[in-house]
């Protein structure tokens, strides 16, 4: 379902601190275009909260309380969205607020950690500078402070300042992607996933090729010939190791240490032929049609 610009207007459909990355272009998760389908409506059901997800909210106002005393000041969550009055498409749903600055929480597992640099300064993954900028930008404020706890133990505060030139850098971003949605036309596409998306039915008709379009042909065919030479010495290799190793499970060096395996397994599967044989009617109404669409270079 598209949704209207009045609709977007009432449901708060602009850009949120947390999109930063993608509206950039910089998400590995998330692409332009991923997320311009999420704002018109057309990206189905959003998934659920993760387990992760879960325990970062329930351990939010832990941090927020920590952090607090960190500071020696008093830390409030706004009731509301706030709203850009300057960018009415940009909105930050805080974490929290002091009286002159912005407070961002983030949890994580001990792996988290080494993204991040010395307590007290600014050094933390560029995703959260760029949320963080963001929801300066909305609020007008030049500081915030991200408390986060890493591994469930290790509780550390980070300060960053606004900067005017990466404001500006995402405040046009921003209002570019922004009049991509408001204007129904699609970002460019980044990834094959996007164009699967962009272009999920084929029309029938041809197109001709231009000249930097044949070398990518071109250059398909030498990619996948050398990828079909490579698995064919690859199942050469494999033929050799199974062929030396013969019934045994584990081949190792002459120290004991596992260099491959070869074990026997079990899975039971769902035998789909016997159950339409057996049951027609219901494997008739449990089928179901999808369209995709197959490419393939001549």
């Amino acid at each position: 379902m598209r949704l209207t610009e009045q609709q977007l207007i009432e449901r708060q459909q602009g850009l949120g601190g947390s999109e930063a990355l993608a509206y950039c272009g910089k998400d590995p998760r998330c692409s332009p275009l991923q997320l311009y389908l999420r704002k018109i409506g057309e990206a189905g059901e959003r998934p659920e909260e993760d387990t992760r997800q879960h325990w970062g909210h329930r351990l939010e106002p832990v941090v927020r309380d920590w952090l607090a005393e960190e500071l020696g000041t008093e830390i409030h969550v706004p009731p509301r969205t706030l709203i850009s009055a300057l960018y009415p498409f940009m909105f930050a749903n805080l974490d929290g607020l002091t009286d002159d600055a912005v407070v961002e929480i983030k949890t994580g597992d001990k792996f988290m950690a080494q993204e991040f640099g010395e307590v007290e300064t600014d050094q933390v993954p560029i995703r959260y500078v760029l949320q963080i900028m963001h929801y300066l930008v909305v609020t007008g404020l030049k500081r915030a402070h991200l408390g986060a706890l890493i591994g469930g133990n290790d509780a550390r505060h980070y300060v960053i300042d606004y900067d005017e030139e990466l404001a500006q850098s995402l405040i046009v971003r921003a209002q570019v992607f922004w009049a991509h949605v408001l204007a129904r036309d699609p970002p460019a596409v980044q990834t094959l996933h996007d164009a699967d998306k962009r272009w999920a039915k084929s029309s029938e008709r041809a197109v001709i090729a231009s000249p930097e379009v044949v070398l990518a042909i071109e250059e398909i065919k030498h990619l996948r010939a050398a990828e079909k030479d490579a698995g064919s010495k690859a199942d050469a290799a494999e033929l050799t190791l199974k062929t030396y190793m013969g019934d045994a499970d584990t081949l190792t060096d002459a120290r004991g240490k596992a260099l491959c395996s070869w074990r026997s397994q079990q899975r039971e599967v769902f035998d789909v032929k016997a159950f339409a044989e057996a049951h027609p009617d219901l494997h008739a109404q449990f089928r179901k049609a999808s369209n995709f669409r197959v490419f393939r270079v001549k």
